[in-house]
């Protein structure tokens, strides 16, 4: 089993919104990270499934940032909301 086809524009939207959430504002990197998820999509096209292709996402993306820490700060500020 593979990927199916819908799972397609909602990788490419996922790679969208995650580097919208880990503060990507540079629109050249921003345009890489989708450029570079679309390639990873036809690289690995017999994936199994779409959550399969999240830890490539993950690495695409960490190409441009520490993932670790952006999930750190995510995580903080989510906590200081719940605090309140």
């Amino acid at each position: 089993m593979s990927i199916q086809p819908g799972c397609i524009p909602c990788i490419v939207k996922q790679a969208h919104n995650f580097a919208k959430m880990v503060g990507i504002s540079d629109s050249e990197i921003h345009k890489q990270i989708l450029y570079d998820t679309m390639n990873k999509l036809l690289e690995h096209k017999n994936i199994k499934t779409a959550p399969h292709f999240s830890i490539i996402l993950q690495s695409i993306i960490g190409k441009y940032i520490n993932v670790t820490k952006a999930y750190h700060e995510i995580k903080q500020k989510n906590l200081k909301i719940a605090m309140k």
